[in-house]
C-alpha cells in the first residue's frame, strides 16, 4: 500500500507541475559581447578580451560584467529584437529602474536607450550580430 502512495504521489506532483518552455530558439543562452561598431564612422571596438555578456531565457535579458547586474524585457520576433525596461539588479534597494539619468550604466553593453530595437542579422548557435540605426554588435555563443 505504502508503494502505491509512493507512486501516485510521486505521478501527482510530476504531472501537477507546469513545465514552461522557450520559444526563443537560437536566441537562448549566454552570449559573450565580442564587439561593436559604430555605423556613422566605421569605427570599431573590440571586446573579445572583456567581460560582458548577454544572456537570454524566457522573456528575460540579464547583462553581466565584472561589477553589476541589469535585467530587461525583451521580445524576439520577425528577425527583431526589442529591449524594455531595464533595471539595475540591487535586491537591497529594489532593483530599481534605469532611467535617462543612470542610463550610462548599460552604454558598455550596446544599448543606448531605455527602449531599444535591434534588427537581428545573424542568429545561430555560435555567432549573433544585432543593428541598430547606430551600432553593429557582434556576439559568440559562451
Amino acid at each position: 500500500m505504502k508503494k502505491i502512495l509512493y507512486i501516485f504521489s510521486t505521478l501527482l506532483l510530476f504531472f501537477s507541475c507546469d513545465i514552461e518552455s522557450s520559444k526563443n530558439g537560437d536566441l537562448d543562452g549566454y552570449w559573450h559581447l565580442e564587439r561593436v561598431d559604430t555605423l556613422s564612422t566605421s569605427g570599431s571596438l573590440d571586446l573579445s578580451q572583456e567581460k560582458l555578456f548577454w544572456a537570454f531565457q524566457k522573456d528575460l535579458l540579464q547583462l553581466r560584467g565584472d561589477e553589476q547586474e541589469f535585467y530587461l524585457r525583451f521580445n524576439h520576433h520577425d528577425n527583431h529584437l526589442d529591449l524594455s525596461d531595464p533595471h539595475l539588479r540591487d535586491r537591497e534597494k529594489g532593483d530599481p529602474a534605469i532611467s535617462s539619468s543612470t542610463m550610462y550604466l548599460i552604454l558598455p553593453y550596446g544599448i543606448n536607450e531605455e527602449q531599444e530595437y535591434f534588427q537581428v542579422i545573424t542568429l545561430n548557435g555560435d555567432d549573433m550580430v544585432l543593428r541598430n540605426q547606430d551600432l553593429q554588435l557582434w556576439f559568440r555563443k559562451f
